[in-house]
C-alpha cells in the first residue's frame, strides 16, 4: 500500500524493478487484496519464467503488468523466505528503506500455487 493504491513490485535479481499501481484506491474498510502471476513462459539459461500480473480488489481487475522475469530459484537464493508485513534486508524496491514494517491490519494471507 502507498498513497492509498495497491503496489506490487518484483525484482529481479537486483537487474530490474517491475512494478504495478492499482488503477483505483482501496478505501478505508477491510478488502481482499490479490496478485496473481500467470506464467507465459521459461528460459533455461540463465534459468527464470516470464509472466504476466494481475492486481485485484475485492476480485475486480485493479491493474496488470505484461511480461515480467522472475527468477526460477531467486526465493531460495537470498535466503529470507517469503516475508509478509515486513522487511528486514535488501529491499524489494528503491522507493523505500528498510528495515520497514507495514503499520496496517493483516488479518490473513493465502498461498495458492497450481
Amino acid at each position: 500500500m502507498k498513497g492509498g493504491k495497491l503496489h506490487y513490485v518484483h525484482n529481479y535479481l537486483e537487474i530490474q524493478e517491475y512494478e504495478v499501481t492499482s488503477t483505483k484506491p482501496v478505501t478505508s474498510g477491510s478488502h481482499t487484496l490479490s496478485m496473481h502471476f500467470t506464467p507465459t513462459g521459461k528460459n533455461l539459461k540463465p534459468d527464470y519464467f516470464t509472466g504476466d500480473v494481475v492486481l485485484a480488489i475485492d476480485g475486480q481487475p485493479a491493474g496488470e503488468l505484461k511480461s515480467i522475469k522472475a527468477g526460477a530459484t531467486y526465493c531460495s537464493m537470498t535466503g529470507y523466505g517469503l516475508v509478509i508485513g515486513r522487511n528486514i534486508g535488501t529491499p524489494v524496491s528503491h522507493q523505500y528503506e528498510t528495515p520497514y514494517t507495514f503499520t496496517g491490519t493483516i488479518r490473513k494471507v493465502t498461498l495458492a500455487l497450481k
